[in-house]
């Protein structure tokens, strides 16, 4: 950061605004304005993930909870790339209620098991298997330091088995609460935590969705301190994916596998999510901004804060472990292959909510439909074009479908850059072979 010259906080803030304009701005223009509201849904498929809206946004005849600071948690059904008015609820929705802390968290999805203890996630359970998938706590907080170093602090972190665990928030009891509302039971875990502060953790069980939400908060850090969540799993982890810029890596872990290329050694970055496969399931860790993973043994962690007060001799308030930073991370487990568990359209879910924009009443409008093996990154004017840019999100060859709801001639595959066309033909359905992870524009 730097007052009178540019730096990096300004550039990632720049973005982040820019591409927030734009998206109410677009949807703004397709909803209309009005005293009602709408929802648009970025994502090309149907989804009806748990979302945080305004309280004032939240729709009527959804199921819905009040949260504190004037937001509501909801569940609402919404189209592939739509616009989606709603009419909004006459009353508030219900506060969640004080509650005992349940011996069991059941739901369809799994059954999960919280320490009353430490408040660690001590069973967790997807069904039908009812299989146990932890080896050990989970969502266990530890600050550790390193042995070595190998240069600056903030740039290189040494491997896990490098550094020595200092704290952990299974070393004293936690204070525990528990609220239980109409979307989710939420527990609350307060303990002692490294250097004299203060570790918060808040976990969410969503009554109708597998993912379990957890929001930790740090309080003061010290220096050369890195801080992970753990999740020992009870079996041999086999393979192992991670989200990359348009796909993922995929590589073996207990057992080689010549097949499998990727890297799953030391510490890897993972954009939105990772996965673990074991014999008959699996666990996704998702994540908003925390890129950092390591596996040892059977044990995943996922990186929190790397605290380090300077870097390359300078004041860095980024990096620096004093005052409070809240870090945002979540699970998936499930039973089967990883295919049904849908985790990289859940990872998407959890990082691009819905637009919550003031628009006039009408129908539901979806302008984009494609095949479950597709994401969709992105769709743009550019000049007399409208430009479609989709990966292949499972790993298998396969047929892609994609139909335009939006007014068009007809449609080609180009490369990157819009050149090379493949025509084909008229729409608005569409239907291509797609090999694995492969990335295609379409014009």
């Amino acid at each position: 950061e730097n007052e009178s010259s540019w730096d990096a906080r300004d550039r990632l803030e720049a973005v982040q605004t820019i591409a927030s304009e734009i998206t109410q701005q677009a949807a703004q223009a397709m909803a209309g304005a009005s005293g009602g509201a709408a929802l648009y849904n970025p994502l090309n498929w149907k989804r009806s993930d748990p979302v945080v809206l305004p309280a004032e946004m939240a729709p009527a005849g959804a199921t819905a909870e009040a949260l504190p600071g004037g937001k509501a948690l909801c569940r609402v059904e919404l189209g592939p790339v739509s616009i989606t008015p709603l009419k909004r609820a006459t009353s508030a929705p219900a506060m969640a209620q004080p509650c005992a802390l349940p011996e069991r968290i059941e739901t369809e999805f799994y059954t999960a098991i919280i320490d009353g203890q430490t408040g660690a996630l001590i069973s967790l359970m997807p069904k039908p298997s009812g299989r146990e998938l932890l080896g050990g706590a989970g969502n266990v907080v530890v600050a550790e330091r390193s042995h070595v170093q190998g240069g600056d602090p903030g740039d290189f972190v040494a491997f896990r088995p490098q550094r020595s665990r200092v704290a952990s928030t299974s070393d004293s009891a936690a204070t525990i609460t528990a609220m239980c509302g109409p979307m989710a039971i939420a527990v609350m875990a307060e303990s002692p935590f490294a250097g004299g502060g203060v570790c918060r953790r808040n976990m969410r069980f969503y009554r109708e969705s597998p993912r379990i939400d957890f929001e930790t908060t740090l309080n003061d850090i010290p220096d050369l301190t890195v801080v992970v969540a753990e999740f020992p799993m009870e079996r041999d982890i086999l393979e192992v994916r991670r989200g990359i810029p348009f796909g993922f890596s995929h590589g073996a872990w207990a057992r080689p596998n010549p097949e499998l290329h990727g890297w799953t050694k030391d510490i890897v970055p993972a954009v939105r999510w990772s996965h673990y496969s074991v014999e008959g399931g699996g666990l996704a860790i998702l994540d908003q901004g925390l890129s950092g993973r390591e596996l040892n043994g059977r044990t995943p962690v996922i990186y929190l804060l790397n605290a380090s007060d300077k870097y390359y001799g300078y004041p860095n308030s980024w990096l620096s472990g004093r005052g409070e930073h809240t870090l945002r991370y979540a699970v998936v487990a499930h039973d089967g292959d990883w295919r049904a568990a849908r985790i990289p359209q859940m990872a998407w879910e959890y990082n691009s909510p819905p637009v919550a924009v003031h628009a006039a009443a009408g129908d539901a409008r979806s302008f984009l439909e494609t095949s479950d093996n597709v994401i969709v990154e992105s769709m743009r004017r550019d000049g007399g074009f409208l430009e479609v840019r989709l990966a292949e999100c499972l790993g298998y060859s396969g047929t892609a479908q994609v139909r335009l709801h939006l007014p068009h001639e007809e449609a080609a595959i180009t490369n990157l850059v819009g050149a090379d066309a493949k025509p084909l033909g008229g729409g608005p359905a569409y239907e291509f072979p797609v090999r694995p992870q492969q990335i295609v524009t379409l014009r």
